[in-house]
């Protein structure tokens, strides 16, 4: 349980951003209160004010976690709310969890001593498995492939990176001026992120299963022929002020394209 007396050197934020979903947010927030490890802080943003969501937090304020809540004036994209939070932040690292996820108790443990050991390391994700709205796992859509090398150039071809997996050093975030405060990057403004920070250290992945990602209706989806749309979207503005091989460039926008033509055709 993190509590006030706890020292900013090796704190860990964890931001959760939230939207009418308070029954997930609950079981969301107490699988990071779960964790095995002791410095910790949540900061809790709603896209819109919640008082029920404010409530909660400050009972578990009244208990003696170190938790709080803010919010921005409802956009209906993650971003901005996201960054707010990144605002309120006093931790070295910080790590991020969607209102509807879950994780294994040793997880920030597990991240926290990896960034500990390897300071070129700047970003600490994890494997995931799939679970539906009862937290029954769904084996049949578990992730189970993560690239072994070329962590930070694969980026660029898929993104292999499970958001609530996440555990990166704040300066870095910081400096890649965090998400992109734009609603048409919603549902990608992460994979814009990690774009950006994949130039500035290295990528490390627990091939563990450490991080739940729920699969149920009022999940942020797009079709896939919209969504890699948004993924030129996203290369589009990230690649001109980042210093990326010409190849690793052309790989990624050939892809994007094949799938974009892939779609078209057979969706007819």
């Amino acid at each position: 349980m993190g509590t006030q007396a706890d020292e900013v050197k090796g704190l860990v934020s964890v931001i959760i951003v939230t939207y009418q979903r308070l029954n997930y947010l609950k079981e969301t927030i107490q699988s990071v209160l779960n964790q095995n490890f002791n410095n910790i802080e949540v900061v809790v943003a709603s896209d819109g004010y919640e008082s029920d969501v404010e409530q909660h937090v400050n009972e578990l304020k009244e208990m003696g976690y170190r938790i709080s809540y803010c919010f921005t004036e409802h956009c209906g994209y993650p971003a901005k709310p996201r960054n707010l939070a990144l605002s309120k932040c006093n931790g070295e690292y910080i790590a991020f969890c969607d209102d509807d996820d879950l994780w294994e108790k040793d997880k920030i443990r597990k991240q926290f001593a990896f960034l500990e050991e390897h300071p070129e390391y700047i970003l600490c994700a994890t494997n995931r498995r799939t679970i539906d709205s009862n937290n029954k796992p769904l084996n049949e859509r578990n992730l189970k492939w993560l690239p072994k090398k070329n962590f930070n150039e694969m980026i660029f071809l898929t993104n292999y990176i499970t958001y609530s997996s996440v555990m990166a050093r704040k300066e870095n975030i910081i400096q890649a001026k965090a998400f992109k405060d734009d609603h048409r990057f919603r549902a990608v403004e992460d994979y814009h992120l990690w774009i950006k920070l994949s130039q500035m250290g290295k990528f490390g992945v627990l091939q563990s299963v450490e991080t739940y990602y729920r699969v149920h209706a009022s999940n942020i989806s797009k079709s896939l022929l919209e969504g890699n749309k948004k993924l030129l979207l996203v290369f589009k503005d990230a690649f001109p002020e980042l210093s990326i091989s010409v190849v690793w460039k052309s790989l990624a926008y050939l892809l994007v394209y094949f799938k974009i033509i892939c779609y078209k055709v057979f969706s007819r």
